[in-house]
């Protein structure tokens, strides 16, 4: 199936290190960054990480009257007056983009202190909590209390209650994407039930969404994933995380390869794993100093491979600015010819790893003799590589070999030139 992952920009890796998130005018600076610039190659998405509603402790969070997030007026100051994320929905979606923002599973703990209302029912925000702290998320236990269950395990009637009111409060917002965290990876267990309430009630309201589970802890976690999405959203992308936060290194880009060559065996359709965003341009990690990315272009370039080879959505993280975005940094972003591969492959999978740390991939394309081929050098010497197109391991139909002459020609994506195929081999 020929479905383009999902694509678009996250303000996490530009505004961690402040503590804060992104406000309003640097949201809208971001939607006109990525009309301008990236639109056009496929991004869509403008979506707010975490701090929209306040600090990223929990220390403070801003609440309606019935104990739901609402944006920070001191930082999105067109949301007073119960607007709430309407006026920037709408300009996001004015400019043709979709627009979404960060929660995370369970109920906020500034609403389970006040006993806010559950809109719609007798219920108050202490009742739909766990308040034994037995369900809090571990490495963010100042923010929200887990949900209460059951004794059969099921959420309490209140914890059911609460997640339909912010369900009809993100429809009226027109909210097109959600990154629900604390509820996938390492948290599964305290999460599921909420992950798959929150889910049922956004279907209740009718308004279509692309769900993002978060954080990621390994590739083991893509069979659950999958299943979640076939049975929630089946017709719809969803995207889970399989890998913990990814910064500019080296190291953690080293993972991804084995991380991405296990997920495959579960990416298609409209379920995609997501190896986290792209750290690229002008970052600024939580607790870092602010800088451009460390990695260097060669390294960048192999990032963007293997997330198109992979079929793992596309979420830019760096600074969506003209005065930070520099034009290395878009052209690495959209590159419509490395882009496309994303958009015009199946059956993506790693065909081998070779002694040397060559990890090479392969993808059906859209004829049945288009083929797609990754070298990625992961080793530290210069080196070579080749697939013999007769290879079984290659997705889709065999090549016939031998060839009519010329019939085979090989393109470098990345430097946008052609080259012979002889021999019946890709070197």
């Amino acid at each position: 199936e020929f479905v383009r992952p999902p694509m678009g920009w996250n303000s996490y890796d530009s505004s961690a290190g402040s503590g804060t998130g992104t406000n309003e005018s640097t949201a809208l600076a971001a939607a006109e960054f990525v009309t301008k610039h990236l639109r056009s190659a496929g991004y869509e998405f403008i979506v707010l990480d975490a701090g929209w509603f306040g600090p990223y402790d929990g220390s403070s969070m801003a609440l309606d009257e019935y104990g739901r997030l609402v944006p920070d007026s001191k930082r999105h100051p067109s949301s007073t007056g119960g607007v709430g994320f309407r006026y920037l929905s709408d300009v996001v979606h004015g400019l043709g983009l979709k627009f979404g923002f960060w929660i995370m599973g369970g109920i906020p703990r500034d609403a389970v202190k006040r006993k806010s209302p559950i809109e719609n029912t007798n219920y108050t925000a202490d009742e739909a909590a766990d308040l034994t702290d037995k369900r809090v998320c571990s490495w963010q236990p100042g923010f929200v209390y887990g949900s209460r269950l059951n004794s059969d395990g099921s959420l309490h009637p209140a914890a059911i209650a609460y997640y339909d009111s912010i369900a009809r409060l993100y429809k009226s917002w027109g909210v097109d994407f959600i990154k629900m965290d604390c509820v996938f990876g390492g948290d599964y267990y305290r999460g599921k039930q909420d992950m798959e309430q929150f889910s049922s009630s956004m279907n209740g309201t009718g308004q279509e969404y692309l769900p993002s589970l978060s954080p990621g802890s390994d590739s083991g976690m893509a069979s659950i994933a999958r299943s979640f999405a076939e049975a929630q959203h089946p017709g719809q992308p969803t995207m889970a995380r399989m890998t913990s936060d990814f910064w500019d290194s080296w190291t953690s880009l080293y993972g991804h390869f084995e991380i991405a060559a296990k997920a495959a065996n579960f990416t298609g359709g409209q379920f995609f794993p997501d190896l986290d965003m792209l750290p690229l341009g002008w970052v600024s990690p939580y607790e870092e100093q602010a800088r451009y990315s460390k990695l260097t272009l060669a390294e960048a370039r192999s990032l963007m491979t293997l997330m198109v080879m992979a079929r793992a959505p596309l979420m830019w993280g760096g600074a969506a600015s003209e005065e930070r975005a520099n034009a290395t940094t878009v052209g690495l972003l959209s590159n419509t010819e490395v882009l496309g591969v994303a958009r015009s492959s199946c059956l993506n999978r790693q065909l081998r790893r070779d002694s040397d740390d060559v990890a090479i991939w392969a993808a059906q394309g859209q004829s049945p003799q288009d083929k797609f081929l990754a070298f990625i050098n992961l080793g530290e010497n210069v080196t070579s590589a080749e697939v013999d197109l007769s290879d079984p391991g290659i997705p889709g139909a065999a090549l016939p070999w031998p060839a009519k002459a010329g019939r085979y020609v090989a393109r470098d994506l990345w430097l946008g030139s052609d080259f012979p195929v002889t021999g019946g081999k890709v070197v």
